[in-house]
């Protein structure tokens, strides 16, 4: 469900997001469900599940509150979504920069 949240969001326009407030999710980010929770790129999550999102506030709301969408799908499993707009909002969580596994800087 936290892998299709990200994927409603970036097709709505997301420019960041963060999950939990520790998990900023880039181009990188892996999901894992395990007996700890959610693993997202490493980081265990657990529930309440809190998505932070910039970009266009309606454009976002309707992406996750549109019937049929995100928010119903959520809640048929029981679980509850919250949508709250804000003027401003600071996202502090950084992603890790993975080691490349085959690009190698250039020598000078």
């Amino acid at each position: 469900m936290l892998l299709d949240a990200v994927q409603e969001m970036r097709d709505a326009g997301a420019e960041v997001i963060s999950l939990n407030g520790v998990a900023r999710v880039v181009a990188q980010t892996w999901f894992l469900d395990d007996d700890a929770g959610v693993r997202v790129s490493g980081r265990v999550l657990k529930p309440p599940y809190v998505m932070e999102v910039i970009g266009d506030p309606k454009t976002l709301a309707d992406a996750v509150t549109f019937r049929g969408g995100l928010a119903d799908r959520v809640e048929s499993r029981g679980g509850e979504v919250g949508v709250e707009k804000r003027q401003r909002i600071r996202i502090t969580a950084v992603a890790d920069a993975p080691e490349p596994q085959y690009a190698r800087p250039a020598n000078d």
